[in-house]
């Protein structure tokens, strides 16, 4: 059921002109998303309206570092790097794959979009943006900050646009 949902609102979006960007994640099977209509994000970049964007879906930690080296040497800056891992700095426990510090070695990635985690987390510093935005709706009892989505226009750090939740009794 929920394939078919989000089938469709691929569909819907595509009826609008709005593209659909994603990775594959630690739950996907290949690349669902993609499969689905959406347009797969490469290693080797693809351009959006001016913005450079890199992918990198979930993977381990050795292929990561990999993955980050390519990228951080193609021969232009990479304006968004959208990948799936965990960073340090958004758990409370020892099962990261990567921390902020580490990232900012890879100095052509200027901003990054991390999903993996729930953790809503803005990170700014001179180099760009790291953001882990959460999940766009509660998803258990333990997500207690307020969801949303983020916009980002290609200048400047995203913003945060909160949604309507739905009621979990306790």
């Amino acid at each position: 059921m929920a394939i078919t949902i989000f089938k469709a609102f691929l569909q819907e979006l595509e009826g609008h002109d709005i593209p659909c960007f994603c990775i594959a994640g630690n739950h996907d099977k290949d690349n669902c998303a993609a499969a689905l209509g959406a347009i797969n994000i490469p290693e080797t970049g693809i351009w959006w309206e001016g913005i450079f964007i890199c992918g990198i879906p979930s993977t381990t930690t050795k292929n990561l570092k990999e993955s980050l080296d390519k990228i951080n040497n193609l021969d232009k800056p990479v304006d968004l790097l959208v990948l799936h891992t965990a960073f340090k700095h958004l758990l409370d426990f020892n099962a990261y794959q990567l921390t902020k510090a580490e990232m900012r070695e890879y100095t052509n990635i200027k901003n990054v979009l991390v999903g993996h985690v729930h953790t809503q987390n803005l990170h700014t510093d001179d180099m760009g943006w790291i953001l882990s935005p959460g999940s766009a709706q509660n998803y258990d009892i333990s997500e207690s900050y307020t969801h949303g989505m983020w916009e980002w226009t290609g200048e400047g750090p995203p913003v945060f646009l909160p949604l309507p939740q739905r009621l979990i009794d306790r």
